[in-house]
């Protein structure tokens, strides 16, 4: 008994020392962290992504893989510009973003290394969904992006190592396309600065409150006097009809809410609010401050949706000229969106595709044209529109007259 019991201790004690030695083993093989050696944020002086090639089961790539231009970031003084755009400015937030996120990549030990598996995860030279490449002074760096792994990850490897590893970058955060990376807000400009709007024959000229010309600095030589202002503004006011002054003027108490009227009075105070001054062909017009304001507010706010493929056709739907208060100008030019092709001749309604067409839109200070969701197009058409700029008297009369001549 005493014999089996030492040699059931003696085992024990082998397999207690043949585990720690084991563990030991396996703790002094464990894999040093992965790095992916990626230039700093700050030293990348250019960017660019190449769009999906290959297929998983082509040995090599199609033909016109290879002709996929992609787009690539150039960084300038003061942001990021599209090369082979014109120097289109790029969305500085977003590019810095991408590099942001590449400089924190940790990924963690490989998942496949082998041939086959690059090709599978779409991480091989002649078969990926992106192809990123960062330039810097002293050279590039190359990564594969390939297929997605779940939320927000997706299979990744550097070009020169064959490890494939995960990474927390999705597709969607790195667009292949010119339209993915502009900055949709270029055309944007500060609302306060907007002198003068012209719409047709209608040119509207802004007119400081009295606050804002109390803070101003004392005009320059040639700039149109707060007194000369005022005395634009009580023309603008005599031009109104015998029966009333303008909606927005300060001595008229504010229209109900179901008062009719191309728009409501002004929520501002007199004192802080900025006038128009209308005037057309035959001399001052009376017109709606708050139509005006709208108007201006969503010139200001415009964003584009992408770079159009091709100049527009046909006369342009609306034309405006913007004038800033430093003196330059800008002049917009709205195209209606083109007839779409119908899916089905037999149906005599428009299509989905046709009703969510973008419209086309030129800027003289930009020599592209850009695409306008119409979300943003028709309601900037709409606040353009003569007689909602009108004061309600005058847009009334503008209607009777044009009833009258109506066959």
């Amino acid at each position: 008994m005493r014999s089996r019991i030492a040699a059931l201790a003696l085992l024990l004690a082998a397999q207690l020392a043949l585990a720690g030695y084991l563990g030991l083993a396996r703790t002094g093989s464990a894999p040093a962290p992965v790095t992916l050696a990626l230039p700093a944020a700050e030293a990348v002086e250019a960017i660019t992504i190449a769009p999906p090639m290959g297929t998983p089961d082509a040995d090599e790539p199609a033909a016109d893989d290879a002709e996929a231009p992609g787009v690539s970031l150039r960084r300038r003084e003061g942001g990021w510009t599209l090369a082979g755009a014109d120097d289109l400015p790029a969305d500085a937030a977003r590019v810095e973003n991408l590099l942001a996120t590449l400089a924190g990549l940790r990924p963690g030990a490989p998942v496949a290394d082998s041939a086959a598996a690059r090709r599978r995860f779409a991480v091989a030279k002649d078969r990926y969904e992106r192809r990123i490449t960062l330039r810097t002074a002293e050279g590039e760096r190359v990564l594969y992006l390939g297929t997605a792994a779940g939320t927000r990850r997706a299979h990744l490897r550097a070009a020169g190592n064959d490890a494939i590893h995960l990474a927390a970058l999705a597709l969607y955060e790195v667009p292949a396309d010119a339209d993915g990376w502009l900055d949709k807000t270029l055309l944007q400009l500060p609302e306060a600065h907007i002198a003068a709007i012209e719409v047709a024959d209608l040119r509207l000229t802004r007119i400081a409150s009295p606050a804002a010309n109390a803070a101003a600095e004392p005009a320059a030589d040639g700039a149109t006097d707060p007194t000369d202002q005022a005395e634009l503004l009580a023309a603008d006011d005599a031009a109104a009809p015998a029966g009333g002054s303008p909606p927005d003027a300060p001595d008229t108490p504010p229209a109900p809410a179901d008062a009719a009227g191309p728009a409501a009075a002004d929520p501002r105070p007199a004192a802080e609010a900025d006038r128009w001054l209308g005037s057309g062909p035959a001399g001052p017009l009376p017109v709606s401050d708050t139509a005006v304001d709208e108007l201006a507010r969503r010139l200001a706010g415009l964003r584009v949706a992408g770079i159009a493929d091709q100049a527009p056709a046909g006369e342009p739907v609306l034309r405006l000229r913007v004038e800033r208060s430093e003196g330059s100008a800008r002049d917009y030019r709205l195209f209606a969106p083109g007839p779409a092709p119908a899916s089905d001749a037999s149906s005599a309604e428009p299509s989905a595709a046709a009703a969510d067409a973008d419209y086309l839109l030129t800027a003289s200070d930009w020599p592209q044209t850009f695409r306008v969701p119409a979300f943003l197009a028709e309601p900037l058409r709409a606040a353009a529109d003569r007689q909602a700029l009108l004061a309600a008297d005058e847009a009334s009369g503008a209607g009777a007259a044009d009833a009258a001549i109506s066959p």
